[in-house]
């Protein structure tokens, strides 16, 4: 169902007070959906995207509603572009946010912290 929303609309505005990383983007990454996302100020962003996916590269980005407007008319008027953005947030989402990848991360961070338990205790 969720693939459904995601390509229900040719880009999907991605609109958080205090994160850029917000598990929709991983959902509609994966969907294979294209992403306009509203720029964090990175000294407020406590998820932000770049360790994980890159501005231009992967998504798009905007700080005001006039850039928002710019940036809805080009891809719009730019569909190959925003297939090969999308194309590269859909490869990026499958070779490492799937919820398998996350259950790894989650593991691995339990190990190190048992580890860390077992050397201090």
């Amino acid at each position: 169902a969720s693939n459904l929303v995601y390509n229900a609309a040719r880009i999907q505005l991605h609109i958080h007070q205090e994160m850029s990383l917000h598990q929709r983007i991983v959902e509609g990454g994966l969907a294979g959906a294209f992403f306009l996302i509203h720029r964090q100020d990175p000294g407020k962003d406590w998820a932000p995207l770049a360790p994980w996916f890159a501005e231009g590269e992967d998504l798009a980005a905007f700080d005001s509603p006039g850039e928002l407007l710019d940036k809805v008319r080009f891809y719009l008027a730019h569909p190959e572009e925003r297939a090969r953005i999308a194309g590269n947030l859909h490869r990026k989402a499958r070779e490492g946010h799937t919820a398998a990848h996350a259950a790894g991360r989650v593991l691995e961070a339990v190990r190190r912290r048992l580890r860390e338990e077992l050397r201090i205790g």
